[in-house]
C-alpha cells in the first residue's frame, strides 16, 4: 500500500525541517524507480536505508514518470527547506526522452494521461525555464496548445541527440551546483 506524508513524500512518518542532532539527512528524486511504485513503503530501496542505517533520514522525493528537470524543479520548491546533506538522483536513460518533452503522449502514446509539462532548454552552461505551456484544460483541447507543446523539441521522438545529451549535462550541472558540489566555474568535462 502506497503511504505518503503531508508533504507528498512517500513516507509512513512526517519530518521537520530541523534536522535532529547526529543525523544525517538524505533526499532522493526520481522516477518511479525511486518512488517505488510497485512495492509496499516497508519494501521502498528509500525506507530501507534509512531504516538500516540508524543516523540517516532518507526522505523520497520520487515521482512516477518524472524527468530529471522535474526533479530538479522539485527539489527546488519542496526540498530545500528539509536542508539534506546527500541527494541522490535516481536516473535512467529513458530521462533524456522526458526531460525533452513538454506533451508526454508525443513520444509515449499510451500513457493514459494528458501529461504536460514545463522543460529546460540550454544557453550556454545554464538552464532557462520555459514555463508550462498548457495552462488550462481549455487550452490543451486547442491543437493550437499541443503546437505550442511541441515547440523547442530538441530531438525527434525515439532518437537521441547531442542537443539532448547537452541538456542532461547542463540539468545535473545544475544539481551539482544547488547542493554546492560544484561552483559556478566548475564544469563536467564531456
Amino acid at each position: 500500500m502506497y503511504v505518503s506524508n503531508s508533504f507528498g513524500m512517500r513516507s509512513l512518518r512526517e519530518y521537520s525541517f530541523e534536522i535532529p542532532q547526529g543525523i544525517t539527512r538524505i533526499a532522493v528524486f526520481g522516477d518511479s524507480f525511486t518512488e517505488c511504485v510497485d512495492v509496499r513503503n516497508e519494501e521502498a530501496w528509500p525506507y530501507l536505508i534509512e531504516k538500516s542505517c540508524e543516523n540517516y533520514e532518507v526522505l523520497n522525493f520520487g515521482v512516477r514518470a518524472y524527468g530529471t528537470d522535474q526533479s530538479l524543479l522539485r527539489y527546488r520548491r519542496d526540498a530545500r527547506i528539509f536542508n539534506p546533506k546527500i541527494v541522490l538522483i535516481g536516473f535512467m536513460i529513458e530521462n533524456i526522452r522526458r526531460n525533452v518533452n513538454r506533451y508526454r503522449p508525443f513520444y509515449e502514446h499510451n500513457t493514459g494521461g494528458l501529461g504536460v509539462k514545463p522543460r529546460f532548454l540550454t544557453k550556454g552552461d545554464s538552464l532557462v525555464l520555459l514555463p508550462n505551456p498548457i495552462t488550462s484544460s481549455r487550452k490543451l483541447q486547442k491543437t493550437d496548445g499541443l503546437a505550442e507543446a511541441h515547440q523547442n523539441h530538441p530531438i525527434i521522438y525515439g532518437h537521441f541527440t547531442p542537443k539532448g545529451n547537452l541538456l542532461i549535462k547542463n540539468i545535473l550541472l545544475s544539481w551539482m551546483k544547488q547542493m554546492r558540489i560544484l561552483t559556478p566555474e566548475s564544469s563536467i568535462k564531456d
